[in-house]
């Protein structure tokens, strides 16, 4: 019996192993094709630092080739931004909010899943608040280091992302970043009343576990009304399940 024992411990511990080791061999791969992504897509004019004679230099977003970013993945609306992070990802947006939690932006499977715009609100970004997600990965890949902006110093030093687009880019300004349940009501998308999106600004910036970070040659640290937001999420590292982080950025030139 005590053999019988043994040798299923051995097969459960040697099963264990390697279900590990596929799954640390398909995170691997999702790494590997978005960074040939980066590679294919992102023009030979790398992100440098724009001469201000006045102040800081201010980063430049990379140049991104739609065209062939649109042949890889249909589904693609853009590029996500985060100068001086882990954070540059194409943008995909699919039929639904599953579809995507388990694919790469071309459409195979894996684990890493994809940067992708919620179904139900529009792919151009003319939503008052457009709500994008992304898995928390302790490889620091996909949103991984999103949880980062917890912290002010690290916050002050990316006060600003971006998305680009094939008409433009646009620049948020990033306001607020906390803790909140997956199925609160900061994921509001649809506004009845000017009054009632004003309403919801303030309490998100009220929810805040940071000040709004100052950014140079931009004074309004909080969103107007008339002014879009886009909202950032991924899951924690609380153990929660449905504990979720959120960073929102109110838009500040396209």
């Amino acid at each position: 019996m005590r053999k019988i024992i043994l040798i299923v411990l051995i097969c459960v511990f040697i099963g264990s192993g390697l279900m590990l080791a596929g799954t640390l061999l398909e995170y691997k791969q999702g790494q590997d094709l978005y960074e040939a992504a980066a590679e294919q897509v992102i023009l030979p004019e790398k992100p440098v630092d724009e001469e201000k004679p006045d102040g800081p230099a201010a980063p430049l977003p990379p140049a991104i080739d739609f065209d062939l970013l649109s042949s890889i993945s249909p589904d693609s609306v853009g590029w996500i931004w985060i100068p001086d992070s882990e954070i540059s990802y194409p943008l995909v947006q699919g039929r639904d909010n599953q579809f995507y939690l388990t694919r790469t932006y071309d459409g195979g499977h894996n684990k890493l899943g994809s940067i992708f715009l919620d179904y139900r609100i529009p792919g151009d970004f003319s939503g008052r608040n457009t709500i994008i997600y992304g898995h928390n990965m302790k490889s620091d890949a996909m949103f991984g280091t999103l949880e980062k902006f917890r912290d002010q110093v690290f916050t002050d030093a990316r006060p600003q992302f971006y998305i680009l687009r094939e008409d433009g880019v646009q620049r948020y300004q990033i306001f607020s970043a906390y803790v909140t349940d997956a199925l609160s009501d900061t994921y509001t998308y649809q506004f009845g009343t000017d009054a009632a999106y004003a309403k919801y600004l303030e309490k998100i910036t009220n929810l805040s576990d940071i000040a709004p970070p100052a950014a140079d040659g931009v004074s309004i640290q909080k969103p107007h009304p008339n002014v879009p937001i886009v909202t950032l999420s991924t899951c924690t590292s609380t153990g929660r399940q449905l504990d979720r982080f959120v960073v929102h950025g109110f838009l500040i030139s396209e």
